[in-house]
């Protein structure tokens, strides 16, 4: 289909659905890649109704002959199933998560719940909970308020942990400022780490979401095999100086809340290189040699910080290796 086909039959379609001037004229909104007009006239259709988003559904698709490849890549985006728009890494809004587009994100995501009515109360949940996320680390407190609250489950679901509500909760009290919502959700932790966990996000009261969520403190004591070599022993001891923790050996699997640092080749194949995956559970550093494990150690110390009388790191993966999505 030509352009020219394509916004003749979008005129003929929306003027069948009885749209008003006003929406038709926001076709030039739609097509205009700047962000505020794509998300202007979704958001001005989807008022109308069902019928009418049927249409947009539809005339999008027209619209792919004489929009811009923006546009039409939004439209695709916004045609996946649930599995692939929110739960795969490198598809659907994470896309624009990756890029830092947080307010982006969270409106394609806002439109996604519009359009798509076949969604399980669960899968709802989790997109309105990313759309709190993503407005947050946009600085949009209010809507990422209203989004928290529209993910709150008044029912037992399966797709839900246990203590969805609970995780709502303390993430509304950290935007809104609310200390003592958060001592009320500490007071009610049976387990003493979720309570420390809560005790973590008092201390990052008054500063943004995306440091609350995306540093987190290093676990406190490092540990490598006991049959390691001496050079691997020697970069361990280096890292345990730098941060001033604890070094220990152990006999099999690292246990949970420790540094691990591992030094082996990588099989099958033969490749040289590093990968750090840093949580707010551990820290696992590994290497293939030596060397790559010295640089390692290097970029993971340079990407740390000292915060509030506490080493943390960003939270997520780092390597030497190029990373397909």
């Amino acid at each position: 289909m030509n352009g020219s086909t394509g916004c003749r039959l979008f005129w003929l379609m929306t003027r069948s659905a009885g749209l008003s001037p006003r929406y038709f004229s926001a076709l030039a909104l739609y097509t205009n890649t700047k962000v505020s007009g794509d998300y202007v006239y979704m958001n001005l259709v989807f008022r109308s109704g069902t019928s009418v988003a049927l249409v947009v559904i539809l005339s999008a698709g027209c619209l792919a002959g004489c929009g811009s490849p923006k546009s039409r890549q939004r439209v695709a985006t916004l045609s996946l199933p649930y599995k692939e728009f929110d739960q795969s890494y490198g598809s659907g809004f994470r896309v624009l998560y990756d890029r830092g587009e947080y307010l982006q994100g969270a409106l394609l995501i806002e439109d996604y719940l519009r359009t798509h009515q076949e969604l399980t109360i669960g899968q709802q949940k989790f997109l309105q909970l990313h759309a709190a996320q993503l407005f947050a680390l946009a600085g949009k407190t209010a809507r990422a308020v209203k989004y928290l609250d529209l993910a709150v489950s008044h029912e037992q679901t399966s797709e839900l942990g246990p203590n969805w509500n609970e995780s709502l909760a303390r993430t509304r009290a950290f935007l809104t400022n609310d200390r003592a919502a958060l001592l009320a959700i500490k007071e009610r932790q049976a387990d003493p780490k979720a309570a420390e966990s809560v005790d973590r996000i008092i201390e990052k009261l008054g500063g943004s979401y995306e440091e609350m969520l995306l540093w987190h403190r290093l676990c406190p004591n490092i540990v490598i095999p006991r049959d390691a070599s001496a050079a691997h022993r020697a970069a361990a001891e280096k890292l345990a100086k730098t941060f001033g923790f604890p070094l220990n050996t152990v006999e099999t699997n690292s246990p949970i809340g420790c540094i691990c640092i591992d030094l082996h080749t990588f099989i099958p194949n033969p490749f040289s290189g590093y990968i750090i995956i840093h949580t707010r559970d551990g820290t696992l550093i590994t290497a293939s040699n030596p060397q790559w494990l010295d640089d390692a150690l290097v970029r993971f110390i340079k990407s740390s910080r000292e915060h509030n009388g506490h080493r943390e790191a960003p939270f997520g993966l780092t390597t030497s290796f190029d990373v397909t999505r």
